[in-house]
């Protein structure tokens, strides 16, 4: 295969690989009109030697494009250098180094290790690896076992931490690299125990939430992570400090930290009378607390980074954006419904907003490919409550009227106009498919102004949940509007369109605004993705 750095731009190399990642139903956060351009350079470029990417000729050595397998590197960087530098996959001869039967000792071998993989996949029961595929999604396991834009489960999605960073691992079964040699109890250890075979696991494997899973779905998700592709991707070593980088030491931490308590479907007394359907509250609590493992994102952690249950559902910060508080209290207050919580962890899209950041990530890899019935039985378990995470007795939910004649009138709502008028509406109310509502949404009417300041100043790249509807672009204000001002913009939007009374001041604007800057998440008006991409990420902005 010829290299085409001298004949295609950069831009047209991305979009081919773009399609070619689509081929095999693989999530790139791109526009559906890159993958369609991509595949227009792909058939006018690559056509005469491989069809559309389909096409199979043993021959003259054309591979499917289509499966699951990559013979060079099957990431989104790998297959741009493929396209860029051109292939000369040609085997050497071995005539003049091996004898007749050791060439033949060597095809007995791989046509031997071929049949047995045939016959290892055949003994897969099919009804357990289709429900095992629908767990793993689940409970996200792609989204942390990928790297970005890497081979599926191959691992290498860096986590920085207090104390380092870690890399996620390769968990298809290939046998040296992956988790080939694992047997069940090996993967059971690993899911529930937090041990793998090289020794105690980090906690950002969510091992604590994963041991609520049921013994049938664990063998059925085993089932399934026996079926996918192996990948020849090997794993990153971790860069962490001593003594965190001792292994022997996570066990003091499990002891110390890990909270073992079987989990309990006996509805609260405080709750009972606000749950009428226990059988869906016990459904949701399941997905909820095991395989969706929300608590490890929502929940604050101590200086150990261990869950701090006490304080179950009451935010964390991740990547420079708040995983918001989704307490039953705040849900209540802030207008949560059965419809729209659900619309919303089931499509990204709801009447209160859409979502963002690493929240879209597990909407794409996860949430969506549930049922409805799934996704409505969490959202019923999350508005309903649970130990340690009540609706008070005094909440009282917002009611926010969105601008009146006074607000039209007042001297910022011309900032608004200016700044946020144009793709929200000049009533905040957004312009469908050009940006959410702001009038009712869940972000605006939230406690705590972290995300909302956090988005002015980082601006936002649509999420591509959905291909009939991504909303366009949102820019950075840091280098538009001083601290000052825009403390004023968002009390004012707050207060009309979130009901929220309480002041954003200046001092919350720079705080957050130092915090992104440090960690390079803050570019000014024309921020990029590859902004993002190429900042400090040994930087813990948390």
């Amino acid at each position: 295969m010829p290299g085409w750095v001298e004949v295609l731009r950069p831009d047209e190399i991305a979009k081919i690989s773009y399609y070619l990642a689509s081929l095999n139903q693989r999530h790139t956060d791109v526009p559906e009109v890159k993958v369609e351009l991509g595949k227009e350079l792909f058939v006018k470029t690559c056509s005469s030697c491989h069809g559309d990417g389909r096409l199979v000729n043993t021959e003259t050595g054309v591979p499917d494009l289509s499966d699951n397998i990559w013979l060079h590197g099957g990431s989104i960087e790998e297959i741009q250098h493929t396209i860029r530098e051109g292939l000369n996959n040609v085997m050497p001869a071995f005539g003049e180094q091996l004898t007749q039967n050791e060439i033949l000792s060597i095809g007995a071998y791989i046509t031997h290790a071929r049949l047995q993989n045939n016959i290892r996949l055949a003994s897969l029961d099919a009804e357990a690896v289709e429900r095992g595929e629908y767990l793993a999604h689940a409970g996200d396991c792609v989204a942390c076992h990928s790297a970005e834009g890497g081979e599926p489960f191959a691992g290498g999605l860096p986590f920085v931490t207090p104390f380092g960073t870690i890399y996620s691992t390769n968990i298809t079964p290939h046998v040296t690299e992956g988790i080939g040699s694992y047997d069940y109890e090996d993967f059971r250890a690993a899911l529930v125990d937090g041990k793998g075979r090289h020794g105690y696991l980090y906690p950002a494997m969510p091992f604590t939430s994963y041991q609520h899973v049921t013994e049938q779905d664990l063998r059925d998700m085993w089932e399934y992570m026996q079926s996918i592709a192996a990948v020849p991707r090997r794993n990153d070593a971790n860069q962490m400090m001593f003594p965190s980088n001792i292994r022997l030491g996570l066990l003091a931490w499990d002891i110390a930290f890990a909270d073992r308590t079987p989990m309990t479907y006996e509805v609260p007394v405080e709750i009972q009378g606000n749950v009428e359907d226990v059988e869906k509250w016990q459904r949701g609590k399941y997905w909820v607390a095991g395989l969706g493992h929300c608590s490890e994102c929502h929940t604050p952690r101590n200086i150990a980074q261990a869950l701090d249950n006490d304080r179950i559902f009451q935010g964390n910060l991740i990547d420079g954006w708040q995983a918001p508080n989704i307490t039953a209290d705040e849900l209540y207050i802030d207008g949560w419904d059965l419809k729209s919580l659900t619309d919303f962890l089931h499509t990204g899209h709801s009447d209160k907003g859409s979502a963002f950041a690493g929240m879209a990530d597990v909407i794409k890899n996860s949430l969506s490919l549930m049922t409805r019935e799934d996704i409505e039985s969490m959202s019923y378990y999350l508005l309903k409550g649970d130990t340690n995470n009540f609706i008070s007795a005094t909440a009282v939910q917002l009611q926010p009227k969105g601008f009146d004649e006074a607000a039209y009138s007042e001297e910022i709502y011309a900032t608004y106009n200016q700044t946020c008028g144009a793709c929200h509406g000049p009533d905040g109310r957004g312009r469908d498919p050009i940006a959410p509502t702001l009038l009712n949404n869940g972000i605006i009417m939230h406690s705590d102004p972290f995300n909302t300041i956090a988005v002015t100043i980082r601006g936002l790249q649509p999420t591509y949940l959905d291909k009939e509807r991504n909303f366009m672009p949102m820019a950075s204000f840091e280098d538009v509007l001083s601290d000052k001002k825009l403390a004023e913009l968002i009390t004012f939007v707050r207060l009309h369109l979130g009901a929220r009374e309480v002041p954003v001041t200046e001092e919350d604007v720079r705080q957050v605004r130092e915090m992104l800057e440090k960690a390079g998440y803050s570019g000014g008006l024309h921020v990029t993705p590859e902004m993002y991409d190429q900042r400090d990420g040994s930087i813990n902005v948390n």
